[in-house]
């Protein structure tokens, strides 16, 4: 029994000094690298290199594509599965992409901010450059699930939103946005944005649209409310040919369905 005993001991002193070598230190975790970029690359679309990969303390770099890259450093516990790590995503082009995110996007997107906490709780604060825009975020998780946003978006570029998109130049302007969503699950909050300094480029409506001379210029707020599966919005949009408003607009994000009165001041039918 004693032999046994001790051939038991030995075997989780070698199991678990195992796993100390492979998680603490250097040459173990150069042991995982090419095991974990031969896994990332067999589940993802596209090409992964692992320029980088320590994890205690965490330091890892990943190249998606050929010019995205992903980097992550800090403090790591794997024990306590807490982290402090401030992460970079730098991504050239959201083309390169498309096969990972699965959207029709181009043009750069730049985010970094820390992560802190347990797996149980952690929050997420950073800042992104994405449509000419600065914006500010704030993300509570709760076991890997997101509960709660916060951003503010300054200065986005409408003319850079709809190249994203794919979208002919239909017009410039600039967008702030606030967003506070209190339950994400149950999509409750509220969205507050100002378009201001619109201006439609005529040369691109006539061509699409066959509209002749449309040199309009525009203004527009918008105050939402998010209540699980209705958005109620106040909305109020200022041109050089019109003003449009509605007060109580109501869409059912289930069935697709909107309500919106409206009132439709035209100062010049000429």
């Amino acid at each position: 029994m004693k032999k046994f005993l001790l051939f038991l001991l030995v075997v989780v002193l070698a199991v678990l000094g195992g796993g100390y070598w492979l998680i603490f230190t250097k040459g173990g975790n150069d042991l995982l690298k090419p095991y974990i970029q031969k896994r990332l690359n067999e589940k993802l679309p596209i090409e992964a290199t692992l320029v980088d990969f320590r994890i205690v303390p965490m330091n890892i770099e990943l190249r998606l594509g050929k010019s995205s890259l992903i980097k992550a450093k800090g403090a790591f516990d794997p024990w306590k599965r807490s982290m402090d790590v401030h992460y970079v995503v730098d991504i050239k082009n959201l083309a390169d992409i498309e096969p990972l995110t699965g959207q029709k996007l181009r043009g750069p997107l730049y985010t970094e901010g820390d992560v802190q906490g347990t797996k149980e709780h952690l929050r997420v604060k950073g800042s992104a450059k994405v449509a000419g825009s600065v914006t500010n975020y704030d993300v509570a998780v709760e076991d890997l699930e997101p509960k709660s946003l916060k951003a503010k978006i300054a200065h986005a570029d409408l003319a850079k939103i709809l190249y994203m998109l794919y979208l002919p130049h239909y017009a410039d302007a600039r967008i702030d946005s606030v967003i506070t969503i209190d339950d994400i699950e149950d999509l409750r909050g509220r969205i507050d944005s100002k378009v201001s300094g619109g201006k439609t480029d005529a040369k691109v409506l006539q061509e699409q649209f066959g509209i002749e001379g449309a040199h309009i210029t525009f203004n527009a707020t918008q105050h939402s409310k998010l209540a699980k599966d209705m958005i109620v919005s106040k909305i109020a949009v200022r041109s050089s040919v019109t003003n449009i408003s509605t007060n109580d607009a109501r869409f059912n994000i289930k069935t697709g369905s909107l309500v919106a009165p409206y009132t439709l001041y035209v100062p010049d039918l000429g």
